[in-house]
């Protein structure tokens, strides 16, 4: 789990009278009520800001749909939606405000700077609420305890996770929220999700070494979790799906999963493991795979190598 990241400070361009006449009345109303929200807000008015940042949407939506050569009044409008909560809306605006405010160094960088102090409250909130559920109890032991007080631990997850979700939505290029939300997943039981927030993330950086190592680690961790349970039903379902969903023929992430739930269920945890592994392994022709690394201490470590050579290796 990523650190907290340094917050930053909300910027506003300075809008004089001049400037607000020339506007579509809707824009220069909603900048207005954008700066009046941000000073109630700045005083500790809370719940002032936060009627009067609504005011700022509703006029800054008009704004937009009758003026969207405004540009600035897209940057306000993400201001003002971060500000009512509404993430997903906010990071819209923001791109619509970076895209248009190319060759205004100023007006740019308040937006993106804007859009990231909001960014990083999201983050370090869902940072704050992973450390909650953390100090009940350890987070690796959640999922699967009994302990009455894991379903407040898993209820600070799950607030975790509405956190890290805002901070993608808000800002999708932010690569450590992705991470942060796959292990908060993972850690829920949501191992499909979290694998299809691995890949989403992946896709914008295909090299990032903290997403590969999150695909590497995190199915495999979920196979063994299963396993550990006694439900190898779960464990050949879910690699299936993965495998089914991530065509990597040559690749060895999935071939690390794989040996590890064949030496798993050799170590006491049930031979109809590994034999139904096997089956499901060589009947899909296409996914016969060469293990890279490790491979021989882990067939000489059980008594049933040849069976596990049959299953994961292709014979030539």
């Amino acid at each position: 789990m990523k650190n907290m990241a340094t917050g930053f400070a909300l910027l506003a361009l300075a809008i004089c009278a001049g400037t607000a006449a020339a506007r579509n009345f809707h824009c220069a109303g909603g900048i207005q009520y954008v700066i009046q929200g941000t000073k109630e807000k700045d005083k500790g008015n809370l719940e002032d800001a936060h009627r009067i940042f609504g005011k700022g949407v509703a006029q800054l939506r008009e704004c937009t749909t009758e003026d969207p050569n405004d540009s600035e009044a897209w940057s306000y409008l993400g201001w003002a939606l971060a500000e009512v909560d509404s993430a997903a809306e906010a990071g819209a605006a923001f791109d619509e405000a970076e895209k248009r405010l190319v060759g205004n160094t100023k007006a740019l960088t308040i937006a993106t700077q804007n859009r990231k102090s909001y960014w990083v409250n999201y983050y370090n909130e869902g940072l704050s609420k992973y450390k909650s559920a953390d100090s009940i109890m350890a987070v690796k032991e959640i999922l699967n305890s009994t302990d009455p007080k894991a379903a407040d631990a898993k209820a600070k997850l799950a607030q975790s996770e509405i956190s890290f979700r805002k901070a993608v939505a808000l800002s999708p290029k932010e690569l450590p929220a992705y991470n942060n939300l796959a292990i908060v997943l993972a850690l829920q039981g949501k191992f499909l999700e979290a694998n299809e927030i691995v890949e989403t993330g992946l896709k914008l950086d295909p090299q990032n070494k903290d997403l590969l190592d999150r695909k590497a680690n995190m199915v495999r961790n979920a196979v063994a979790e299963k396993l550990k349970a006694g439900d190898y039903e779960g464990a050949l379902a879910l690699m299936d799906q993965i495998l089914a969903t991530n065509r990597t023929d040559g690749a060895d992430w999935p071939i690390g999963f794989m040996q590890n739930a064949a030496v798993y269920a050799l170590q006491g945890h049930g031979p109809a493991a590994l034999d139904e592994l096997a089956l499901r392994s060589t009947a899909r022709q296409d996914q016969r795979m060469r293990c890279s690394r490790n491979v021989n201490s882990l067939i000489e470590a059980s008594d049933r190598h040849q069976e596990i050579e049959a299953a994961f290796f292709e014979v030539p």
